[in-house]
């Protein structure tokens, strides 16, 4: 009777093994209409299935069954080379058919303020805000998912406050939390962290890329009440010390350590 826990404890990781292996499977599932420019995203689901199997925990008749369709897979597609071109040849496509100029060479390139980070090696993808300065989002490498991350970060971002309302949250928060013996320079990330602390109350947060967008969205009202400081090379050492924000909409900026009120 010993041997129960056991096999209780090797039943639970076959359950887990099988239900994650499922996960990944339905996503390659969603992804298997357009074979030749989802492959980078199927290969990352593949990767994530071989890394399960080699645990051992499914039934041989099974794994034979997974071995076979990733065998399949694998040998659908041997120039990799070819499909790299033709990502990028597409992305290219989509960006252009939202708006955007893409520029560039791997691993990075630029389409308006964003930068576009692809790792074919590891399968997945990074935006930022500006030169790689602050991160957007990470995701698998998919056309859709780089598309869709950048239209939610520029077209919805506004809609989640107006200049007035943000204006109101950096005014109230500067005003608890300045710096009086400093003329009232008060670092832009304790503003930020401030506002994020009271999300229980406002239901509002922002991402470093979110705040630092916002100013630069409404740079020209909120530079009616304050100054920024342009951070020097000592305040760029640590990222809590200095703010990236854009100087327009082309990938341009500076980064920014205090925020100051106009009346001090």
């Amino acid at each position: 009777m010993k041997n129960i826990d056991h096999l209780i404890d090797k039943f639970d990781q076959t359950k887990k093994s099988s239900e994650s292996i499922i996960k990944n499977l339905r996503s390659i599932n969603e992804l298997k209409n357009d074979l030749e420019f989802n492959y980078f995203g199927i290969k990352y689901y593949v990767e994530n299935i071989i890394s399960i199997l080699k645990k051992g925990y499914i039934n041989d008749t099974l794994k034979e069954e997974t071995d076979l369709l990733i065998k399949k897979f694998n040998d659908s597609h041997a120039n990799v080379e070819n499909l790299k071109f033709s990502f990028i040849n597409k992305l290219e496509k989509n960006i252009n058919e939202i708006g955007f100029t893409m520029s560039g060479h791997l691993p990075d390139f630029k389409a308006s303020i964003f930068t576009i980070e692809i790792n074919f090696n590891s399968l997945n993808s990074i935006i930022w805000l500006g030169p790689k300065q602050e991160k957007i989002s990470s995701g698998i490498l998919t056309i859709q998912s780089i598309i869709e991350s950048m239209e939610n970060f520029y077209k919805k971002l506004p809609q989640k406050i107006n200049d007035k309302d943000f204006i109101k949250m950096i005014n109230d928060n500067y005003i608890i939390i300045k710096d009086n013996e400093n003329e009232g320079r008060t670092p832009l990330n304790l503003i930020l962290n401030k506002i994020n602390d009271n999300y229980i109350k406002t239901k509002i947060k922002f991402s470093r890329a979110e705040f630092s967008y916002l100013i630069f969205k409404y740079s020209s009202e909120i530079l009616r009440s304050f100054k920024l400081t342009v951070a020097t090379r000592s305040n760029t050492r640590q990222r809590h010390d200095f703010l990236w924000i854009p100087d327009d909409e082309t990938g341009n900026g500076s980064a920014y350590s205090y925020i100051q009120s106009k009346e001090n």
